[in-house]
């Protein structure tokens, strides 16, 4: 074997051992957010009893539910398994507003640094775009705005509070 075939080697198992450690944070965010939710359940039982405090119980219980299925639409955790398009999503779920996709590329790089050695910064980008211009072709998920080259992606969700140019 040359240098050549031990770099990739070397490359390979780092990128192994990435994924793998980013596997098990993700199950570890999962354990906690499961024993987050059974919290609540049980929280959410308590307040059904009756009684004049369980009603306030049950108030408080409401509102906090509703303030956590506004929080629900962006996942808990970032999943290397998704598609080019659910990565995307994510991350606009994430930051809330309409971004390019060098943008969303860049975010992408963060959460998931192992595609920087499996691909070209310029293949992500040619995925990660031409993904985001199906859906946005088919009427789906995504939607495009602004003037010229300097185009931008953002959620169906979104489109009644920015104008599409």
């Amino acid at each position: 074997m040359d240098k050549k075939d031990f770099r990739q080697v070397a490359i390979s198992a780092n990128t192994i051992e990435a994924v793998l450690n980013l596997k098990l944070k993700t199950l570890d965010s999962l354990e906690k957010e499961r024993r987050m939710l059974l919290l609540e359940i049980e929280n959410l039982k308590e307040a059904l009893r009756p009684g004049e405090k369980n009603e306030e119980a049950a108030r408080a219980a409401s509102d906090y539910i509703a303030s956590r299925s506004q929080e629900a639409t962006v996942p808990s955790t970032y999943n290397p398994d998704w598609g080019w398009t659910m990565k995307a999503i994510y991350i606009l779920r994430l930051q809330g507003e309409p971004m390019t996709t060098a943008e969303i590329v860049n975010k992408l790089l963060e959460y998931e640094p192992v595609l920087g050695e499996a691909y070209s910064r310029h293949t992500i980008v040619k995925r990660i775009s031409s993904s985001l211009y199906q859906k946005a072709e088919a009427g789906s998920d995504v939607f495009t705005t602004g003037e010229g080259d300097v185009k931008k992606f953002g959620l169906k969700e979104w489109r009644t509070r920015i104008p599409v140019i």
